[in-house]
């Protein structure tokens, strides 16, 4: 038992290679998204504590570079993608392996792995954080108080992004935990119905897409959004960007690159001859750089929303852009994902399969839950307000990052390896 919770052990195991090579991509794209999150939060959480305010307004808010700012956004849905890839193919693979799969364990293996890390985040904010620190801007820290006294229950239960709104949930960027275990309560539907009927479970994933679609389509419509999340302050995000109708089409795109890839695999030769040939190389560079292109264009696109005459709501541009940026972004991960996996992404590889990733991939979901807890534990112990330009905003976004990776470094040893090596230990013929 307490050699689950040995130091050294677990930190040889947070530098241990990735399991599977063709999909140590994942690793560096991981990471990476994290880091552009960062970015973005340390951008945002800055906006009321800024001195020169109209210089911002005037010269940086429309500027092409603060485009990387909203465009962190995507990384959510890179995220989302990820997540129903790995889990509907890792989910296939034991399928495919043991022929059954015990579906209890399936949920209580999510359950064990997510919930106590984001009970320990949760105290953190609501009993420990705002007993260190003082200062003008320290007294941020009581309405964050406040929202966990009344909603840390929906947070636990994982209903935030339903109840309460979003302007009173306890931890507020844990929206996203919400959606993902929601995807993850209905996917055994859909994968023991691939598993079992292929066809059936494209066709079942597909119509799933498709109402998620339309459903995003008409709330945009009806009710007028720009393209643009700042443009629209949380009636927005109540509505459309943290609702699981809305977001489960990138994780759904995740799920048909696992099944992909799994099709792949079985027949990898075979295909390989047939699809590629000695044409393969002309493939792989003209898929990358249209997915370059693609992405490029859904962060820049909408450079004009924030300039004096933005894209209105009724343009038919704002709602193409509102429905079907995240989707397509995700798609352009699954073929560069894919590419790699399948042998074909070598530069790809090189740059995002290298394992210098693995460490920090392992770390990423203890830096998602306290890297915001280390932006509001420095801003609001400020004693004055901060001068924005280029340079601060890099060292605060550099500064938060690695603040945010250490902690997450003793959360991995103490508490999320701990809970790998306990599982093990509870159901050894389930390793």
């Amino acid at each position: 038992f307490f050699l689950a919770f040995s130091v050294i052990s677990n930190t040889k195991r947070l530098f241990a290679p990735s399991p599977d090579e063709n999909l140590s991509s994942l690793n560096g794209i991981r990471v990476l998204s994290m880091l552009w999150i960062i970015l973005g939060h340390t951008v945002l959480f800055s906006a009321n504590l800024v001195q020169n305010i109209q210089y911002v307004l005037e010269h940086v808010i429309g500027s092409w570079a603060f485009m990387l700012m909203p465009g962190a956004e995507f990384s959510v849905d890179t995220f989302f993608y990820m997540s129903g890839f790995l889990v509907a193919y890792l989910t296939l693979k034991t399928l495919d392996t043991k022929k059954t799969l015990n579906w209890g364990l399936f949920y209580f293996h999510r359950v064990w792995r997510i919930v106590p890390p984001l009970v320990m985040m949760m105290l953190v904010v609501w009993k420990v954080a705002p007993l260190f620190g003082n200062g003008p801007f320290w007294v941020a820290f009581s309405p964050m108080q406040q929202q966990c006294d009344s909603s840390w229950w929906a947070t636990l239960l994982h209903i935030q992004n339903f109840y309460p709104d979003f302007d009173s949930t306890c931890v507020g960027w844990t929206w996203y935990l919400a959606n993902d275990m929601q995807f993850y309560l209905i996917s055994p539907a859909i994968l023991f119905l691939y598993w079992k009927k292929p066809k059936f479970g494209v066709a079942l994933v597909a119509l799933v897409m498709v109402a998620s679609l339309a459903a995003s389509t008409a709330i945009n419509i009806q009710q007028g959004y720009y393209a643009r999340a700042s443009n629209a302050g949380h009636r927005w995000t109540d509505n459309i960007y943290d609702k699981p109708y809305i977001r489960i089409s990138a994780y759904l795109v995740g799920v048909l690159f696992a099944f992909l890839y799994a099709f792949v695999e079985k027949r990898r030769k075979e295909l390989r001859n047939r699809y590629y040939g000695k044409f393969h190389f002309l493939v792989e560079v003209a898929a990358v750089v249209a997915c370059v292109f693609v992405m490029s264009l859904l962060v820049f696109v909408t450079h004009n929303n924030y300039g004096p005459d933005p894209w209105s709501p009724s343009d038919v541009r704002s709602v193409l852009w509102n429905v079907f940026s995240r989707p397509l972004w995700t798609v352009c991960i699954g073929v560069l994902v894919h590419l790699y996996a399948t042998g074909h992404g070598l530069l790809f590889n090189a740059i995002l399969g290298a394992q210098l990733w693995t460490p920090l991939a392992r770390l990423t979901y203890s830096a998602y839950l306290y890297h915001p807890v280390v932006m509001f534990a420095v801003y609001f112990s400020l004693k004055e307000l901060i001068h924005y330009d280029a340079m601060t905003m890099t060292i605060y976004t550099i500064g938060f990052a690695v603040i945010a990776y250490l902690v997450s470094f003793g959360s991995f040893l103490l508490i999320e390896r701990p809970l790998v090596n306990l599982e093990k230990m509870i159901f050894p013929q389930h390793r």
